[in-house]
Protein backbone atom coordinates (compact mmCIF):
# COMPACT_ATOMS: atom_id res chain seq x y z
CA UNK A 1 0.00 0.00 0.00
CA UNK A 2 1.24 3.51 -0.84
CA UNK A 3 0.62 6.15 1.86
CA UNK A 4 1.35 9.88 1.55
CA UNK A 5 1.74 11.77 4.84
CA UNK A 6 1.24 15.53 4.56
CA UNK A 7 2.97 17.30 7.46
CA UNK A 8 4.52 20.39 5.88
CA UNK A 9 3.36 22.54 8.81
CA UNK A 10 5.42 20.61 11.38
CA UNK A 11 8.68 22.23 12.51
CA UNK A 12 8.92 22.03 16.29
CA UNK A 13 7.43 20.84 19.58
CA UNK A 14 4.56 18.40 19.72
CA UNK A 15 4.07 18.28 15.94
CA UNK A 16 7.61 16.97 15.42
CA UNK A 17 7.20 14.53 18.31
CA UNK A 18 4.10 13.05 16.65
CA UNK A 19 5.90 12.84 13.29
CA UNK A 20 8.92 11.08 14.79
CA UNK A 21 6.74 8.75 16.82
CA UNK A 22 4.96 7.57 13.65
CA UNK A 23 8.30 7.28 11.85
CA UNK A 24 9.75 5.15 14.68
CA UNK A 25 6.78 2.80 14.47
CA UNK A 26 7.33 2.40 10.71
CA UNK A 27 11.01 1.59 11.28
CA UNK A 28 10.18 -1.03 13.89
CA UNK A 29 7.00 -2.61 12.55
CA UNK A 30 6.16 -1.72 8.95
CA UNK A 31 8.35 -2.81 6.05
CA UNK A 32 5.40 -3.56 3.77
CA UNK A 33 3.75 -0.19 3.07
CA UNK A 34 5.50 2.50 1.05
CA UNK A 35 5.50 5.91 2.77
CA UNK A 36 5.97 9.37 1.25
CA UNK A 37 6.36 12.20 3.78
CA UNK A 38 5.76 15.79 2.62
CA UNK A 39 7.80 17.88 5.08
CA UNK A 40 9.44 21.29 5.45
CA UNK A 41 12.74 19.83 6.70
CA UNK A 42 14.67 16.56 6.99
CA UNK A 43 13.26 15.65 10.38
CA UNK A 44 13.41 11.93 9.54
CA UNK A 45 15.78 9.78 7.48
CA UNK A 46 14.82 8.03 4.29
CA UNK A 47 14.80 4.22 4.17
CA UNK A 48 13.89 1.67 1.51
CA UNK A 49 10.17 2.24 2.17
CA UNK A 50 10.22 5.79 3.59
CA UNK A 51 10.68 8.72 1.20
CA UNK A 52 10.83 12.45 2.04
CA UNK A 53 9.75 15.30 -0.24
CA UNK A 54 10.79 18.75 1.00
CA UNK A 55 8.61 21.87 0.75
CA UNK A 56 10.62 24.54 2.60
CA UNK A 57 9.09 27.53 0.80
CA UNK A 58 5.56 26.37 1.64
CA UNK A 59 6.47 26.39 5.33
CA UNK A 60 8.07 29.85 5.26
CA UNK A 61 5.36 31.58 3.19
CA UNK A 62 1.69 31.51 4.15
CA UNK A 63 0.78 32.40 0.55
CA UNK A 64 2.81 29.47 -0.80
CA UNK A 65 1.17 27.20 1.76
CA UNK A 66 -2.29 28.32 0.62
CA UNK A 67 -1.26 27.82 -2.98
CA UNK A 68 -0.07 24.30 -2.20
CA UNK A 69 -3.29 23.41 -0.38
CA UNK A 70 -5.60 24.93 -2.98
CA UNK A 71 -3.82 25.05 -6.36
CA UNK A 72 -0.85 22.79 -7.11
CA UNK A 73 -0.51 20.45 -4.12
CA UNK A 74 -3.21 18.11 -5.38
CA UNK A 75 -1.29 17.39 -8.59
CA UNK A 76 1.93 16.70 -6.68
CA UNK A 77 0.15 14.23 -4.43
CA UNK A 78 -1.80 12.59 -7.28
CA UNK A 79 1.46 12.07 -9.21
CA UNK A 80 2.64 9.89 -6.30
CA UNK A 81 -0.39 7.65 -6.96
CA UNK A 82 -1.24 7.05 -3.28
CA UNK A 83 -3.87 4.68 -1.94
CA UNK A 84 -4.52 7.05 0.95
CA UNK A 85 -3.32 10.49 2.07
CA UNK A 86 -2.78 10.91 5.81
CA UNK A 87 -2.79 14.46 7.20
CA UNK A 88 -0.85 15.12 10.41
CA UNK A 89 -1.93 18.75 10.03
CA UNK A 90 -5.49 19.88 10.28
CA UNK A 91 -6.37 20.92 6.72
CA UNK A 92 -6.78 19.04 3.43
CA UNK A 93 -5.26 19.56 -0.01
CA UNK A 94 -7.81 20.22 -2.78
CA UNK A 95 -7.96 18.01 -5.85
CA UNK A 96 -6.60 14.84 -4.25
CA UNK A 97 -8.12 11.74 -5.83
CA UNK A 98 -7.18 9.21 -3.11
CA UNK A 99 -8.94 8.67 0.21
CA UNK A 100 -8.05 11.36 2.75
CA UNK A 101 -7.65 10.71 6.49
CA UNK A 102 -7.00 13.42 9.09
CA UNK A 103 -5.26 13.09 12.46
CA UNK A 104 -7.08 15.83 14.38
CA UNK A 105 -5.27 17.23 17.42
CA UNK A 106 -6.41 20.88 17.29
CA UNK A 107 -9.16 21.54 19.82
CA UNK A 108 -9.40 25.36 19.80
CA UNK A 109 -12.09 25.58 17.05
CA UNK A 110 -14.23 22.92 18.75
CA UNK A 111 -14.21 23.98 22.40
CA UNK A 112 -16.98 26.02 24.06
CA UNK A 113 -15.04 27.08 27.16
CA UNK A 114 -13.42 30.33 26.02
CA UNK A 115 -13.91 32.92 23.27
CA UNK A 116 -10.59 34.49 22.34
CA UNK A 117 -10.42 38.18 21.42
CA UNK A 118 -8.77 39.77 18.37
CA UNK A 119 -8.39 42.98 20.42
CA UNK A 120 -6.10 41.36 23.02
CA UNK A 121 -2.54 41.01 21.66
CA UNK A 122 -1.87 37.89 23.73
CA UNK A 123 -5.12 36.22 22.67
CA UNK A 124 -5.04 37.24 19.00
CA UNK A 125 -3.18 34.16 17.62
CA UNK A 126 -5.74 31.89 19.30
CA UNK A 127 -8.63 34.01 18.01
CA UNK A 128 -7.26 33.47 14.49
CA UNK A 129 -7.34 29.71 15.09
CA UNK A 130 -10.78 29.80 16.68
CA UNK A 131 -12.58 31.93 14.11
CA UNK A 132 -10.57 32.00 10.85
CA UNK A 133 -8.37 28.91 10.55
CA UNK A 134 -11.10 27.10 12.47
CA UNK A 135 -13.39 27.45 9.44
CA UNK A 136 -10.80 25.73 7.25
CA UNK A 137 -10.33 22.97 9.81
CA UNK A 138 -14.07 22.34 10.07
CA UNK A 139 -14.34 22.26 6.28
CA UNK A 140 -11.52 19.72 6.18
CA UNK A 141 -13.33 17.57 8.72
CA UNK A 142 -16.48 17.59 6.61
CA UNK A 143 -14.59 16.68 3.42
CA UNK A 144 -12.23 14.03 4.78
CA UNK A 145 -13.08 10.36 4.43
CA UNK A 146 -12.08 9.57 8.01
CA UNK A 147 -10.90 11.49 11.09
CA UNK A 148 -8.69 10.05 13.82
CA UNK A 149 -8.91 11.68 17.26
CA UNK A 150 -7.55 10.96 20.73
CA UNK A 151 -10.61 11.38 22.97
CA UNK A 152 -14.38 10.95 23.03
CA UNK A 153 -15.02 14.62 23.87
CA UNK A 154 -13.27 15.90 20.72
CA UNK A 155 -15.06 13.26 18.60
CA UNK A 156 -18.42 14.46 19.92
CA UNK A 157 -17.48 18.13 19.48
CA UNK A 158 -16.35 17.62 15.87
CA UNK A 159 -19.48 15.63 15.03
CA UNK A 160 -21.69 18.38 16.46
CA UNK A 161 -19.92 21.46 15.05
CA UNK A 162 -19.31 19.93 11.62
CA UNK A 163 -22.66 18.15 11.41
CA UNK A 164 -21.07 14.81 10.51
CA UNK A 165 -21.70 11.28 11.75
CA UNK A 166 -19.67 9.97 14.68
CA UNK A 167 -19.03 6.78 12.73
CA UNK A 168 -16.67 8.77 10.50
CA UNK A 169 -14.48 9.61 13.51
CA UNK A 170 -12.18 6.98 15.03
CA UNK A 171 -10.92 7.32 18.63
CA UNK A 172 -7.33 6.13 19.10
CA UNK A 173 -5.70 7.38 22.34
CA UNK A 174 -1.99 8.21 22.08
CA UNK A 175 0.57 5.70 23.23
CA UNK A 176 1.68 6.38 26.80
CA UNK A 177 5.27 5.73 27.79
CA UNK A 178 5.40 3.62 30.94
CA UNK A 179 6.59 5.76 33.83
CA UNK A 180 9.90 4.86 35.49
CA UNK A 181 10.16 3.42 38.97
CA UNK A 182 11.25 5.88 41.65
CA UNK A 183 12.59 5.09 45.12
CA UNK A 184 11.40 6.53 48.43
CA UNK A 185 13.49 9.66 47.84
CA UNK A 186 10.52 10.85 45.81
CA UNK A 187 7.98 10.58 48.62
CA UNK A 188 4.94 12.83 48.27
CA UNK A 189 5.32 16.33 49.78
CA UNK A 190 2.07 18.10 50.57
CA UNK A 191 3.78 21.49 50.21
CA UNK A 192 4.89 20.82 46.62
CA UNK A 193 2.82 21.57 43.52
CA UNK A 194 3.86 21.19 39.89
CA UNK A 195 2.52 22.18 36.47
CA UNK A 196 4.29 20.84 33.34
CA UNK A 197 2.93 22.88 30.43
CA UNK A 198 3.93 25.34 27.74
CA UNK A 199 3.31 29.06 28.09
CA UNK A 200 0.26 29.13 25.80
CA UNK A 201 -2.43 31.57 26.96
CA UNK A 202 -5.03 28.86 27.63
CA UNK A 203 -2.59 26.90 29.80
CA UNK A 204 -3.78 29.46 32.34
CA UNK A 205 -0.72 29.98 34.56
CA UNK A 206 -2.37 33.17 35.80
CA UNK A 207 -4.90 31.08 37.74
CA UNK A 208 -2.08 29.45 39.72
CA UNK A 209 -0.43 32.83 40.34
CA UNK A 210 -3.65 34.36 41.69
CA UNK A 211 -4.32 31.29 43.83
CA UNK A 212 -0.86 31.72 45.39
CA UNK A 213 -1.61 35.40 46.07
CA UNK A 214 -4.77 34.34 47.91
CA UNK A 215 -2.91 31.73 50.00
CA UNK A 216 -0.21 34.25 50.94
CA UNK A 217 -2.87 36.71 52.08
CA UNK A 218 -4.21 33.93 54.30
CA UNK A 219 -0.76 33.40 55.84
CA UNK A 220 0.21 30.26 53.90
CA UNK A 221 3.69 31.10 52.65
CA UNK A 222 5.54 27.78 52.64
CA UNK A 223 4.16 26.11 49.51
CA UNK A 224 6.37 25.48 46.48
CA UNK A 225 4.96 25.70 42.95
CA UNK A 226 7.12 24.73 39.96
CA UNK A 227 6.29 25.31 36.29
CA UNK A 228 8.06 24.35 33.05
CA UNK A 229 8.14 27.79 31.44
CA UNK A 230 10.77 30.51 31.53
CA UNK A 231 10.50 33.31 34.08
CA UNK A 232 7.45 35.51 33.68
CA UNK A 233 7.35 38.73 35.70
CA UNK A 234 3.56 38.86 35.45
CA UNK A 235 3.29 35.81 37.72
CA UNK A 236 3.80 35.40 41.47
CA UNK A 237 7.50 35.83 42.25
CA UNK A 238 7.60 32.71 44.45
CA UNK A 239 6.85 30.42 41.50
CA UNK A 240 9.87 28.34 40.44
CA UNK A 241 10.43 28.67 36.70
CA UNK A 242 12.25 25.51 35.60
CA UNK A 243 11.99 26.06 31.86
CA UNK A 244 11.84 23.05 29.55
CA UNK A 245 12.47 19.75 31.35
CA UNK A 246 13.18 16.27 30.04
CA UNK A 247 10.49 13.63 30.52
CA UNK A 248 12.17 11.77 33.38
CA UNK A 249 12.59 14.95 35.44
CA UNK A 250 8.93 15.80 34.84
CA UNK A 251 8.00 12.36 36.17
CA UNK A 252 10.16 12.85 39.28
CA UNK A 253 8.39 16.11 40.08
CA UNK A 254 4.96 14.58 39.47
CA UNK A 255 5.79 11.69 41.81
CA UNK A 256 6.49 13.92 44.82
CA UNK A 257 4.10 16.80 44.05
CA UNK A 258 0.45 17.58 43.51
CA UNK A 259 -0.27 18.14 39.83
CA UNK A 260 -1.91 21.48 39.08
CA UNK A 261 -3.68 21.52 35.72
CA UNK A 262 -5.60 24.78 35.14
CA UNK A 263 -5.48 24.47 31.33
CA UNK A 264 -9.01 24.72 29.96
CA UNK A 265 -8.35 23.72 26.34
CA UNK A 266 -6.73 20.37 25.56
CA UNK A 267 -7.33 17.59 23.09
CA UNK A 268 -5.87 15.02 25.46
CA UNK A 269 -3.93 16.46 28.43
CA UNK A 270 -1.05 14.00 28.77
CA UNK A 271 0.17 15.13 32.24
CA UNK A 272 -3.21 14.14 33.68
CA UNK A 273 -2.71 10.55 32.52
CA UNK A 274 0.93 10.43 33.60
CA UNK A 275 0.12 11.78 37.05
CA UNK A 276 -2.70 9.25 37.34
CA UNK A 277 -0.25 6.46 36.53
CA UNK A 278 1.99 7.75 39.33
CA UNK A 279 -1.04 7.76 41.68
CA UNK A 280 -0.47 11.36 42.72
CA UNK A 281 -3.07 13.97 43.65
CA UNK A 282 -4.42 15.96 40.70
CA UNK A 283 -6.15 19.34 40.82
CA UNK A 284 -7.63 19.78 37.35
CA UNK A 285 -9.77 22.34 35.57
CA UNK A 286 -13.41 21.26 35.48
CA UNK A 287 -13.56 20.42 31.76
CA UNK A 288 -14.79 17.66 29.46
CA UNK A 289 -11.30 16.35 28.69
CA UNK A 290 -10.17 16.23 32.35
CA UNK A 291 -13.29 14.35 33.46
CA UNK A 292 -12.86 11.87 30.60
CA UNK A 293 -9.20 11.16 31.43
CA UNK A 294 -9.70 11.08 35.20
CA UNK A 295 -12.97 9.19 35.36
CA UNK A 296 -12.90 6.78 38.31
CA UNK A 297 -9.64 8.16 39.74
CA UNK A 298 -9.99 8.82 43.48
CA UNK A 299 -7.09 11.29 43.74
CA UNK A 300 -8.62 13.78 41.28
CA UNK A 301 -10.27 17.04 42.36
CA UNK A 302 -11.77 19.66 40.06
CA UNK A 303 -11.95 23.46 40.18
CA UNK A 304 -13.26 26.34 38.06
CA UNK A 305 -10.23 27.51 36.00
CA UNK A 306 -11.62 31.05 35.88
CA UNK A 307 -12.08 31.36 39.65
CA UNK A 308 -8.64 31.21 41.37
CA UNK A 309 -10.34 30.93 44.78
CA UNK A 310 -11.64 27.49 43.83
CA UNK A 311 -8.05 26.36 43.18
CA UNK A 312 -6.62 28.02 46.29
CA UNK A 313 -9.19 26.24 48.49
CA UNK A 314 -8.05 22.84 47.22
CA UNK A 315 -4.36 23.75 47.53
CA UNK A 316 -4.98 24.86 51.11
CA UNK A 317 -6.71 21.58 51.96
CA UNK A 318 -3.76 19.61 50.63
CA UNK A 319 -1.26 21.78 52.52
CA UNK A 320 -3.21 21.32 55.78
CA UNK A 321 -3.64 17.59 55.24
CA UNK A 322 -7.41 17.77 54.81
CA UNK A 323 -6.93 16.11 51.41
CA UNK A 324 -4.50 13.21 51.51
CA UNK A 325 -3.15 10.84 48.91
CA UNK A 326 -5.28 7.70 48.52
CA UNK A 327 -3.89 4.29 47.59
CA UNK A 328 -5.12 3.35 44.12
CA UNK A 329 -6.00 -0.25 43.31
CA UNK A 330 -7.41 0.09 39.77
CA UNK A 331 -4.53 0.57 37.33
CA UNK A 332 -5.13 2.79 34.30
CA UNK A 333 -4.87 0.92 30.97
CA UNK A 334 -1.71 1.67 29.01
CA UNK A 335 -2.21 2.35 25.32
CA UNK A 336 0.29 0.18 23.50
CA UNK A 337 0.90 0.24 19.73
CA UNK A 338 -1.38 3.20 19.09
CA UNK A 339 0.30 3.78 15.72
CA UNK A 340 -0.50 0.19 14.79
CA UNK A 341 -4.15 1.03 15.28
CA UNK A 342 -3.72 4.17 13.16
CA UNK A 343 -2.02 2.29 10.33
CA UNK A 344 -4.65 -0.45 10.51
CA UNK A 345 -7.28 2.28 10.15
CA UNK A 346 -5.47 3.72 7.12
CA UNK A 347 -5.35 0.31 5.48
CA UNK A 348 -9.09 -0.30 5.83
Amino acid sequence: MRIVVNDIAASEGGAISILKSLYQYILEADDINEWFFLLSGMYIKETKNVHVLLFKKEKKSRIRRLMFDNVYGGKIINDLNPDVVFYLQNTLVKGVKAKQVMYMDQSIPFQNVYNFSFFDKEQRPYAVYQYLIGKLIKSACRNSDKIIVQTKWIRDAIAEKCNIKKEKIVIIPPEIIRVPFFSDENEFDKKCFFYPASGAYYKNHICISKAMDILENEGINDICVGVTIDKNNKLNNKIKFYGKMDHKDVMRHLKKSTLLFPSYIETYGLPLVEARMLETIILAADTSFSHELLDGYDNAYFFDPFIPESLSRLMKKIRLGEISKKKITNEIPIHINSWKLVVDSLEK
